[in-house]
C-alpha cells in the first residue's frame, strides 16, 4: 500500500511491544508513527500515518553493557545505567552487564542480578577499578553481543570493549555520564588518557548518548565529537506517581516534620568522591539564613559517607543546631520518597561538571519541590526547560543561595509543587526516552 503526501513525512514516534508466539518464537511489534507536514510549514499538520512492522531481529539482539559500577552498589551512576538497561530490556533486547566487583568500602543494597557479570579489580585508581584487560575481552567474547554499549568513564575496560567491538565488527554505542575531574597530579594522567585512548575510542563509536544536549555541548571529553548526540536522560523516574498536596502533608507527619513551616532538602552522598556536591556551601548558606530570618524552617540532610562527621562538625561550628538542621543519614527508597514529599525547597549546590545530570533535583520536582541549583550544564539541561519552578545560581556563591532561600521560603509553594510535578511527568516520560534509545540503536 502506498500513500501520497503534498509535503513530507516526519518521524512522530515509535512504540515497541514485546510479544511471544505460540510456537515459542517472538519478536518486537513496532508501531512507527509518521506525521504529514504540508509543503508550507506555516499551514499546520494535516494528519498522521501509522506504519506497523514486526521486528523479530530486534528481539534476538544482544546488548553488552560495560560500566564501571552497577547495582547492588549505590550511587547516581548506578541508578542512571540501571534505568537504561531496564528500558532496553523492555524494548525486547537481551542484555548482559559487565562491571567491576565492588571494593569493601562501597555500600551495597540488594543482590547481584542474573545478567550481571562482576570482574575482580587488580587494583584501584582512586574510585576507579582497573580490571585485567584479557578477562574483560574474553568476557565479551563469551557474551558475543550484537551491540557493545560502553559507559564513560571506565578507563581501560571501556577501551578494551571498544577494541573488541572494532575487531569483531560489533556496533558500538557509548553513554557519556560525566567528565573525569581529579586533582593534580592525577589530572595529568587523565589528560594523556583523553588525548590518546579516549580519542581513539570516540572514532570507533557510532552513537553517543548524553543526559542532555546542554551537557554534551559543554562536556570536556566531548569537545571534538562531530556526530549527533542522542538525548537520553536517566529513565528512572516514577512518572506514574500521582502527586497531591495531601500526600505531601502525610509524608511530613510520618517523618515528624509537620511541626515546621517549611522543609529545605539536600540529598547526596557525604563521601570524598562526591565532594563536588558541596554540602558545606549549603550549610554556610543555611547558617546565614537562620541568622537573618527567624522562622520555623528546617534543613533535612539525606545521605552518609566517610565525611559525615566532618559536615556535622561544620554545621555545629556555623551555629546550626538539631532544631534547625537534621542529618538523617542513609535511608531506604521508601523513606527517601517520603523525604522528597516532605520537602518544600530542594537545594543542590554542586561545583562542577561532575554533576552531569542531577537525578536528585528532577526527583525532587516530581515529588513537589521548588529547586535552587548551581547553574551548571548538566543541571541546566535537566531542569531549565519550559516553565519549571527553578532558581539557578552561580556555583559556590552561597550568598545567592541565601537570597533564593528567602524568596522561596516566604511563599505559599502549593502551586509551584504541582507545576514542577507536571513538568517532570511531561518531560521525562519513559516512552519519550525509549524512542530516543530505539533511534540510537537502529541508526547504527
Amino acid at each position: 500500500m502506498g500513500i501520497w503526501v503534498a509535503g513530507r513525512l516526519e518521524l512522530w514516534g515509535v512504540r515497541s511491544v514485546v510479544a511471544k508466539g505460540g510456537d515459542g518464537g517472538g519478536g518486537v511489534f513496532c508501531v512507527v508513527c509518521l506525521r504529514a507536514v504540508p509543503a508550507s510549514e506555516g499551514d499546520g499538520v494535516y494528519g498522521s500515518v501509522v506504519g506497523w512492522g514486526w521486528n523479530e531481529r530486534m528481539a534476538n539482539m544482544k546488548v553488552a553493557f560495560v560500566t564501571i559500577q552497577y547495582p547492588p552498589t549505590i550511587g547516581g551512576l548506578q541508578v542512571h545505567v540501571k534505568g537504561i538497561v531496564d528500558l532496553v530490556k523492555s524494548m525486547g533486547y537481551e542484555t548482559s552487564i559487565l562491571t567491576s566487583r565492588p571494593n569493601p568500602t562501597m555500600k551495597i543494597d540488594g543482590d547481584v542480578e542474573g545478567d550481571v557479570i562482576q570482574l575482580p579489580a587488580i587494583m584501584w585508581f582512586k574510585d576507579s577499578p582497573i580490571i585485567n584487560p584479557f578477562k574483560t575481552y574474553m568476557a565479551l567474547v563469551k557474551i558475543n553481543p550484537d551491540i557493545v554499549h560502553v559507559v564513560y568513564p571506565f578507563p581501560l575496560s571501556l577501551d578494551i570493549a571498544c577494541v573488541y567491538a572494532y575487531l569483531n565488527h560489533k556496533k558500538l554505542v557509548c553513554t557519556y555520564i560525566d567528565d573525569i575531574i581529579v586533582e593534580f597530579p592525577y589530572s595529568l594522567i587523565i589528560k594523556i588518557y583523553e588525548k590518546i585512548f579516549w580519542k581513539i575510542c570516540k572514532r570507533m563509536t557510532s552513537s553517543m548518548s548524553v543526559s542532555s544536549h546542554e551537557y554534551g555541548n559543554n562536556a570536556t571529553g566531548l569537545k571534538n565529537w562531530k556526530k549527533e548526540f542522542y538525548d537520553v536522560p536517566p529513565p528512572i523516574l516514577d512518572t506514574d506517581f500521582d502527586f497531591t498536596l495531601g500526600k505531601k502533608h502525610d509524608a511530613k507527619k510520618r517523618l515528624k516534620l509537620d511541626g515546621y513551616d517549611k522543609v529545605v532538602l539536600f540529598v547526596g552522598g557525604l563521601r570524598k568522591r562526591l565532594i563536588y556536591k558541596r554540602p558545606d556551601v549549603l550549610l554556610k548558606a543555611w547558617s546565614e539564613y537562620t541568622k537573618e530570618i527567624k522562622d520555623n524552617s528546617v534543613l533535612l540532610m539525606i545521605g552518609d559517607g566517610e565525611l559525615s562527621s566532618l559536615y556535622k562538625n561544620t554545621a555545629s561550628e556555623l551555629g546550626l543546631t538539631p532544631d534547625n538542621t537534621i542529618f538523617k543519614g542513609y535511608v531506604s527508597r521508601d523513606i527517601l520518597v517520603d523525604c522528597y514529599l516532605a520537602g518544600d525547597v530542594f537545594v543542590i549546590p554542586s561545583q562542577d561538571n561532575n554533576e552531569a545530570f542531577g537525578i536528585t533535583p528532577v526527583e525532587a520536582m516530581l515529588y513537589g519541590n521548588a529547586i535552587i541549583a548551581s547553574d551548571l550544564p548538566g543541571i541546566r539541561g535537566a531542569i531549565r526547560r519550559k516553565n519549571a519552578c527553578v532558581s539557578l545560581v552561580p556555583a559556590l556563591k552561597w550568598e545567592r543561595i541565601v537570597d533564593e532561600l528567602k524568596y522561596w521560603l516566604s511563599k505559599d509553594l502549593s502551586e509551584y509543587a504541582l507545576e514542577n510535578h507536571r513538568y517532570v511527568k511531561e518531560c521525562f516520560n519513559d516512552e519519550k526516552i525509549k524512542e530516543e534509545v530505539w533511534r540510537m540503536y537502529e541508526n547504527l
